[in-house]
């Protein structure tokens, strides 16, 4: 019913109903993706509160007092934010990994340690 709607509407391309249209129509194809295909996720949340992430890391990062500093910084941000993705517990994860570099087996990326550790849980 939208479709057609969508079809029989007549109005100025500038005027705010016409912008409105236009996104819609040049966009028909994506906005109703997920009609056709029942694995797609009705919005992007998740890639929303990933970005959040990153938007508030960089309010931290001035904080450092140097360039190696907010590199670190940097990274363990994204460890973090891979291992929350994956169901992981950071803090569990980088205890682990610790402790298998100390012990020489090298360290595996979150979503492997979720494997290991049956935790797994992508978002």
């Amino acid at each position: 019913e939208i479709d057609a709607w969508r079809k029989r509407q007549r109005c100025l391309p500038k005027s705010p109903m016409g912008k409105a249209l236009g996104y819609m129509n040049d966009n028909w194809a994506g906005l109703t993706a997920f009609l056709d295909d029942p694995d797609l996720p009705l919005d992007n949340n998740p890639a929303e509160r990933a970005l959040r992430q990153l938007v508030l890391g960089r309010k931290n990062f001035m904080f450092n007092r140097s360039v190696e500093g907010a590199r670190v910084t940097a990274i363990l941000y994204s460890i973090c934010v891979s291992c929350t993705l994956c169901g992981v517990d950071p803090k569990k994860y980088l205890s682990e990994t610790i402790m298998r570099i100390r012990n020489g087996r090298g360290f595996q990326l979150p979503y492997a340690f979720a494997n290991e550790h049956e935790t797994f849980n992508l978002i």
